[in-house]
C-alpha cells in the first residue's frame, strides 16, 4: 500500500482546543489511543495521539510552533511501513494559501504549488532544467530520522541532495541539508573521491539563508518561479 492522503481545513474550534478532527476511513490502521509522530516538511516531529476514531490530540506544541490560524489548509499522508523510534508517522504539509495564482507586473500569471509533494513530482520530472547533468536516484529517501526530498547524482556520480521549499524558507534548512549530506557520506558513499552536494530550492529570497549557505562550499541555493503567459493564436503560430 502506498501513501494514504487526507486534506482538510482547520477551523477555530480546533485551534482553541488544540486538536485535529479528521474523517479517517475504516481502513486507517492507527488505533484509538495509539501515539505516533506528526512530522512536518522540515522533519520536526511532534508526539500526537489518535484519541478517538476522528480526533488527534496532543497538538499544543504543533499549533504553537507553526502558528496555525483559522482556515489553514493541510494535507496528511502516511506509509504503513514507515516507523520512527518504533512509532508510526503521519506527515503534514501546508497549503500556501487559498489562491495559488497571482499576477506579475509583466502580465504573466505566476502560480505556486499548494503542497510540496506536487512541487517534488514536478522538479523530479524536470531535473535537466536545473542542471543537465542531474539524474534522479530516489524520491523521499529515508536518511536516518529524516527524509531527503530528492536524492540525485551528477555526471561524475557525486550525490546531490535537493531540499525543496514551496514557500519562503529560513536558514534552518541549511542545518537540515547538512545533516542529510553527512548521513549520505557516511552510509552511501563507498569511494572516498566522491562528494556530496546540497541544493536548496525555494521561491523567495531569504538573506539569512544565503549567509548560512555561503559558508558551506558544497551547498547552493537556487530560486524558482513558474508562470503561464496568455497569448493569441497568431502569437502561438509564430
Amino acid at each position: 500500500m502506498g501513501n494514504i492522503i487526507f486534506q482538510k481545513t482547520i477551523n477555530q474550534s480546533e485551534i482553541n482546543a488544540k486538536y485535529l478532527n479528521v474523517d479517517f476511513p475504516e481502513s486507517f490502521p492507527f488505533k484509538k489511543g495509539e501515539e505516533f509522530w506528526l512530522l512536518g516538511s522540515n522533519d520536526e516531529k511532534f508526539l500526537a495521539t489518535r484519541h478517538t476514531n476522528t480526533v488527534i490530540t496532543g497538538l499544543t506544541k504543533w499549533f504553537r510552533t507553526n502558528q496555525i490560524s483559522e482556515n489553514t489548509k493541510i494535507k496528511l499522508s502516511y506509509n504503513e511501513n514507515e516507523l520512527i523510534e518504533n512509532k508510526r508517522v503521519l506527515h503534514v504539509e501546508f497549503s500556501n494559501d487559498d489562491n495559488n495564482i497571482s499576477s506579475s507586473p509583466n502580465n504573466d500569471v505566476r502560480f505556486a504549488f499548494k503542497f510540496e509533494s506536487e512541487l517534488e513530482n514536478f522538479i523530479a520530472s524536470n531535473l535537466k532544467s536545473i542542471d543537465e547533468n542531474l539524474t534522479l536516484y530516489a524520491k523521499q529517501y529515508r536518511a536516518g530520522d529524516g527524509i531527503i526530498d530528492l536524492l540525485c547524482y551528477d555526471k561524475e556520480k557525486n550525490f546531490v541532495i535537493i531540499e525543496l521549499k514551496n514557500t519562503k524558507t529560513s536558514d534552518v534548512v541549511v542545518g537540515q541539508i547538512a545533516r542529510y549530506m553527512g548521513w549520505v557520506k557516511e552510509n552511501l558513499i563507498k569511494d572516498s573521491n566522491k562528494k556530496v552536494k546540497g541544493l536548496i530550492l525555494t521561491p523567495e529570497i531569504d538573506y539569512k539563508l544565503e549567509y548560512a549557505a555561503s559558508i558551506l562550499p558544497n551547498v547552493e541555493v537556487k530560486y524558482f518561479q513558474f508562470s503561464v503567459k496568455f497569448v493569441t493564436k497568431e502569437e502561438l503560430e509564430k
